[in-house]
């Protein structure tokens, strides 16, 4: 008997220190760095009999869920419940207020310095959701009754704290070296930035190329404020480099430059000008936003645009009972789909990440069961 009691003691251990590498071993690629620290795919089964692969794919640190679950599984991870044990309530709802607090700590400037558009709007998301009482909430539970979502919900967690933690340090650096050479105060730089990431693409390059300048409308506009003759000045302050691409240091030393440049007329003020440029970017920077990095991932957004709309839909007929777990997880949804960075955050949750749209599709699964029960009981009180 105690043979085999330390047999399964062994198997549990085992697993929990796949478990364990899976979370530590991740692999991310961020703005100009150039080393990429990789690992193969790592897997292990859990109690449900759902084997997690847990892997780097391209520039998007993703993860996969295989569902080898039979109905009554599904069902048994459908039943929400309080744990019987508090003390394991209340860890897990520690763990997650810490990682909501973490998020939310981080001000709009720390946001703004990531490079990368969807992986801004996730921070900006988090923050907006951490600040609303019921989708708070809604997650906690989540979080608590849900393996999956902590297993992928810890994942993206140390994913995101390490690019956030690379963006502010690249950040400090290029700051400093800005402010050395320019003699632009930190106010001017940031609103450089600003109107410098609303030009990029959905990816995580670090620099522009002339002809986004371009096009965007930025050289037409600095010429005017610069009151220069054609844009040739304009390009030549700039110095892309040799493949034509300008970084956003480049960027503030060729306004530098024009703003030192003879040519420059008396009314020239680089903050004016930086603002300018800023406040023009900013539509650009919204239209962004709403479109989808590619083709391949419409599906996805698609469905999900289809369970806002139910949400939506719901909200207006169904009266909710605020002592139950599941319908504070609906309240929740509710809330959120009605916070326009909440929502973009969860979009691009959904489509970008394989474990979180396999949790987000049960999620909506067990709304819908919820839903119909509501139907089934008006019924019968009719």
């Amino acid at each position: 008997m105690k043979q085999k009691q330390r047999t399964q003691h062994a198997k549990v251990v085992f697993c929990g220190t796949l478990i364990l590498l899976a979370f530590t071993k991740e692999s991310y690629s961020f703005q100009t760095t150039v080393r990429r620290i990789s690992s193969p795919p790592l897997s292990y089964t859990s109690s449900w009999n759902r084997r997690y692969i847990l892997s780097p794919n391209g520039n998007n640190f993703q993860s996969r869920i295989l569902l080898s679950t039979s109905t009554k599984d599904e069902n048994n991870l459908n039943e929400l419940h309080t744990p019987k044990n508090p003390a394991k309530l209340s860890r897990l709802e520690s763990e997650f207020n810490s990682m909501m607090d973490h998020f939310a700590s981080y001000t709009p400037r720390d946001t703004q310095s990531i490079s990368n558009l969807r992986t801004r709007a996730l921070f900006e998301g988090v923050a907006a959701g951490a600040n609303e009482p019921a989708v708070r909430r809604a997650f906690t539970i989540l979080f608590e009754d849900m393996a999956p979502i902590r297993v992928a919900g810890r994942m993206i967690y140390r994913h995101l704290s390490d690019v956030m933690r690379a963006s502010l340090d690249l950040r400090k650096e290029e700051d400093g070296r800005i402010i050395s050479s320019t003699g632009f105060n930190l106010q001017d730089i940031d609103v450089g930035r600003d109107a410098f990431m609303a030009l990029k693409d959905d990816t995580d390059e670090a620099e522009l190329t002339m002809e986004q300048l371009v096009e965007s409308g930025v050289v037409e506009t600095a010429v005017s404020l610069f009151g220069y003759d054609d844009f040739s000045q304009f390009i030549t302050h700039m110095e892309s480099d040799e493949y034509g691409r300008l970084s956003f240091e480049r960027f503030m030393y060729g306004l530098q430059r024009c703003a030192a440049d003879s040519s420059c007329s008396p009314e020239c003020n680089v903050s004016h000008i930086l603002q300018e440029l800023a406040n023009q970017m900013k539509p650009i920077e919204e239209l962004k936003s709403q479109t989808s990095s590619s083709q391949r991932k419409r599906k996805h957004s698609d469905k999900y645009d289809a369970m806002l709309v139910s949400f939506s839909e719901w909200e207006e007929k169904f009266d909710l009972d605020t002592t139950s777990r599941r319908d504070e997880i609906l309240k929740g949804c509710f809330v959120g789909a009605k916070n326009e960075y909440v929502v973009r955050a969860l979009k691009i949750v959904y489509t970008d990440y394989a474990a979180l749209r396999v949790a987000g599709d049960i999620i909506f699964k067990l709304m819908s069961k919820l839903i119909g029960s509501k139907k089934k009981k008006r019924k019968a009180v009719k």
